[in-house]
Protein backbone atom coordinates (compact mmCIF):
# COMPACT_ATOMS: atom_id res chain seq x y z
CA UNK A 1 0.00 0.00 0.00
CA UNK A 2 1.42 3.39 -0.96
CA UNK A 3 1.98 6.29 1.38
CA UNK A 4 -0.52 8.35 -0.62
CA UNK A 5 -3.22 5.65 -0.13
CA UNK A 6 -2.59 5.57 3.60
CA UNK A 7 -2.79 9.37 3.79
CA UNK A 8 -6.09 9.40 1.87
CA UNK A 9 -7.46 6.66 4.12
CA UNK A 10 -6.54 8.59 7.26
CA UNK A 11 -8.12 11.78 5.86
CA UNK A 12 -11.31 9.88 4.99
CA UNK A 13 -11.50 8.37 8.49
CA UNK A 14 -10.96 11.75 10.13
CA UNK A 15 -13.70 13.29 7.96
CA UNK A 16 -16.14 10.53 8.89
CA UNK A 17 -15.26 10.83 12.56
CA UNK A 18 -15.74 14.60 12.60
CA UNK A 19 -19.14 14.25 10.91
CA UNK A 20 -20.19 11.81 13.64
CA UNK A 21 -19.25 14.29 16.37
CA UNK A 22 -21.63 17.02 15.36
CA UNK A 23 -24.13 18.66 17.71
CA UNK A 24 -27.03 16.92 15.95
CA UNK A 25 -25.87 13.58 17.41
CA UNK A 26 -26.17 14.86 20.98
CA UNK A 27 -29.08 12.96 22.56
CA UNK A 28 -29.57 15.61 25.25
CA UNK A 29 -31.72 18.74 25.16
CA UNK A 30 -29.23 21.52 25.93
CA UNK A 31 -29.42 25.32 26.05
CA UNK A 32 -26.61 27.86 26.08
CA UNK A 33 -25.98 29.59 29.41
CA UNK A 34 -23.81 32.49 30.49
CA UNK A 35 -23.45 34.84 33.38
CA UNK A 36 -21.53 36.67 36.03
CA UNK A 37 -19.99 35.44 39.29
CA UNK A 38 -18.98 37.86 42.02
CA UNK A 39 -17.38 37.22 45.39
CA UNK A 40 -17.91 39.96 47.99
CA UNK A 41 -19.06 42.33 45.25
CA UNK A 42 -16.00 41.85 43.01
CA UNK A 43 -15.76 39.70 39.87
CA UNK A 44 -14.43 36.22 40.67
CA UNK A 45 -10.99 36.18 39.04
CA UNK A 46 -11.12 32.56 37.99
CA UNK A 47 -13.08 29.44 38.74
CA UNK A 48 -15.57 26.92 37.43
CA UNK A 49 -19.38 26.89 37.45
CA UNK A 50 -20.93 23.40 37.43
CA UNK A 51 -24.53 22.76 36.34
CA UNK A 52 -25.62 19.51 38.02
CA UNK A 53 -29.02 18.23 36.82
CA UNK A 54 -31.62 17.55 39.51
CA UNK A 55 -35.34 16.94 39.77
CA UNK A 56 -35.45 13.85 37.59
CA UNK A 57 -33.29 15.21 34.78
CA UNK A 58 -31.02 12.44 33.60
CA UNK A 59 -27.81 13.36 31.85
CA UNK A 60 -24.33 14.75 32.27
CA UNK A 61 -23.41 17.76 34.33
CA UNK A 62 -22.02 20.74 32.45
CA UNK A 63 -19.38 23.24 33.42
CA UNK A 64 -18.08 26.62 32.35
CA UNK A 65 -14.82 28.34 33.18
CA UNK A 66 -15.05 31.66 35.00
CA UNK A 67 -12.62 34.33 33.85
CA UNK A 68 -12.74 37.84 35.28
CA UNK A 69 -16.22 37.20 36.64
CA UNK A 70 -17.87 35.90 33.46
CA UNK A 71 -18.69 32.43 32.18
CA UNK A 72 -20.32 30.87 29.13
CA UNK A 73 -21.34 27.28 28.34
CA UNK A 74 -22.38 26.74 24.75
CA UNK A 75 -23.08 24.04 22.20
CA UNK A 76 -22.10 20.53 23.26
CA UNK A 77 -20.86 21.98 26.56
CA UNK A 78 -24.12 23.72 27.43
CA UNK A 79 -26.21 22.52 30.38
CA UNK A 80 -29.30 20.39 29.96
CA UNK A 81 -32.68 22.08 29.91
CA UNK A 82 -34.22 21.94 33.41
CA UNK A 83 -33.36 22.60 37.04
CA UNK A 84 -29.76 22.38 38.25
CA UNK A 85 -27.84 22.57 41.48
CA UNK A 86 -25.01 25.04 40.90
CA UNK A 87 -21.55 24.48 42.32
CA UNK A 88 -18.87 27.13 42.01
CA UNK A 89 -15.22 26.47 42.77
CA UNK A 90 -12.23 28.77 42.72
CA UNK A 91 -8.66 28.51 43.84
CA UNK A 92 -5.99 31.13 43.52
CA UNK A 93 -2.79 29.17 43.91
CA UNK A 94 -0.43 31.91 42.78
CA UNK A 95 0.86 29.49 40.15
CA UNK A 96 1.92 26.92 42.76
CA UNK A 97 -0.04 23.74 43.42
CA UNK A 98 -1.04 23.52 47.09
CA UNK A 99 0.57 20.07 47.35
CA UNK A 100 3.89 21.15 45.78
CA UNK A 101 5.92 20.91 48.97
CA UNK A 102 9.22 21.82 47.28
CA UNK A 103 7.83 25.07 45.86
CA UNK A 104 6.27 26.03 49.19
CA UNK A 105 9.54 25.23 51.03
CA UNK A 106 11.47 27.35 48.50
CA UNK A 107 9.15 30.31 49.15
CA UNK A 108 9.64 29.95 52.91
CA UNK A 109 13.44 29.79 52.45
CA UNK A 110 13.26 33.01 50.40
CA UNK A 111 11.35 34.68 53.23
CA UNK A 112 8.14 34.88 51.23
CA UNK A 113 4.78 33.62 52.31
CA UNK A 114 3.04 30.92 50.31
CA UNK A 115 0.23 32.41 48.21
CA UNK A 116 -3.10 32.86 49.87
CA UNK A 117 -5.65 30.52 48.36
CA UNK A 118 -9.00 32.11 47.66
CA UNK A 119 -11.55 29.38 48.04
CA UNK A 120 -15.24 29.83 47.41
CA UNK A 121 -17.06 28.84 50.64
CA UNK A 122 -18.56 25.30 50.78
CA UNK A 123 -22.13 26.65 50.67
CA UNK A 124 -21.42 27.40 47.00
CA UNK A 125 -19.62 24.18 46.10
CA UNK A 126 -19.80 20.84 47.97
CA UNK A 127 -22.82 21.97 50.01
CA UNK A 128 -24.20 24.36 47.44
CA UNK A 129 -27.38 26.30 48.16
CA UNK A 130 -27.45 27.67 44.60
CA UNK A 131 -29.78 26.53 41.83
CA UNK A 132 -30.74 27.64 38.33
CA UNK A 133 -33.44 26.81 35.80
CA UNK A 134 -32.15 26.44 32.25
CA UNK A 135 -34.89 26.99 29.69
CA UNK A 136 -34.94 25.87 26.06
CA UNK A 137 -35.92 29.24 24.64
CA UNK A 138 -33.44 31.27 26.80
CA UNK A 139 -31.82 33.60 27.40
CA UNK A 140 -30.15 31.76 30.24
CA UNK A 141 -28.18 34.57 31.82
CA UNK A 142 -27.36 34.05 35.47
CA UNK A 143 -25.80 36.21 38.18
CA UNK A 144 -24.30 34.43 41.15
CA UNK A 145 -23.40 36.85 43.96
CA UNK A 146 -21.26 34.99 46.48
CA UNK A 147 -20.12 36.10 49.92
CA UNK A 148 -17.11 34.89 51.86
CA UNK A 149 -18.74 36.14 55.07
CA UNK A 150 -20.05 33.45 57.35
CA UNK A 151 -23.84 33.09 57.20
CA UNK A 152 -25.88 32.66 60.34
Amino acid sequence: MSTKSIQLGVIALLALYSMGCSRSDDPFDRADASGIVTLDGKPLAEGVVYFIPKGGIVGPKAFATVTDGTFSAEGDYAPLVGNHRIEIESRDDGGIAFDDEKAVARLVEEGRKPPQRVVVPPIYNQRSILSADVVADGPNEFKFELSSKRRR
